[in-house]
């Protein structure tokens, strides 16, 4: 009888040992998470267009723009992570144009992020995202090479889901050939934007 109680009494307790493993396992393996995949909003309030050929520039405001934003992160270092960021944004027009269609944008982006816990749930980061950007207009398309800049936050509604808030600057060096000539069109934004995501 001692002998069964015994043999039981170590059974549950591999049991229970078990179940405790497993559980630490997985909140391990949430604690140190290497992807993250988000979506944001993106409201452009304040830009500007840089006008110019080798002859003349000018400089105009442009009209609000909005747009929706991807990204795709994996973490390289506990607090560094790369990946890519790509952008459309529709509506891009200068204020004072009359006549013509707005342009989409798209960008194309790297990223590099650097990120910290601030408090609970919550993270700050920095980041710096090089790329490549088009305008497509009418059938016209400008293009070149575009940086941005930023800062933002996110809070965990779980372990591997967020909500996200950010702010930015993109400064584009945009350009099209028109009559044998380059045009630039430079095309630089603030971006707000507010987002979700999920990590893994």
């Amino acid at each position: 009888m001692k002998t069964r109680i015994s043999l039981s009494l170590i059974a549950a307790s591999t049991l229970l040992a078990s179940a405790a493993f497993a559980d630490t396992a997985a909140i391990s393996a949430h604690a140190d998470p290497k992807i993250a995949v988000g979506a944001q909003l993106e409201l452009l309030p304040v830009g500007n267009f840089h006008l110019g050929t080798s002859q003349f520039s000018q400089d105009q405001s442009a009209e609000v723009a909005y747009g929706i934003s991807g990204s795709f992160d994996y973490a390289v270092h506990p607090n560094v992570s790369i990946g890519l960021a790509p952008r459309l944004a529709l509506n891009v027009i200068p204020t004072d144009t009359t006549d013509g269609h707005p342009a989409k944008e798209l960008d194309l982006r790297a990223r590099v992020k650097a990120h910290a816990n601030v408090a609970p749930r919550v993270e700050a980061y920095g980041f710096l995202a090089p790329g490549y950007s088009m305008l497509f207009s009418e059938g016209d398309t400008a293009s070149g090479l575009a940086i941005a800049l930023g800062a933002g936050a996110t809070y965990d509604l779980s372990p591997t889901t967020y909500l996200s808030g950010e702010i930015g600057y993109q400064f584009g060096f945009q350009s099209d050939s028109v009559a044998g000539q380059s045009v630039d069109v430079h095309a630089r934004y603030l971006h707000l934007g507010l987002g979700a995501g999920a990590r893994f």
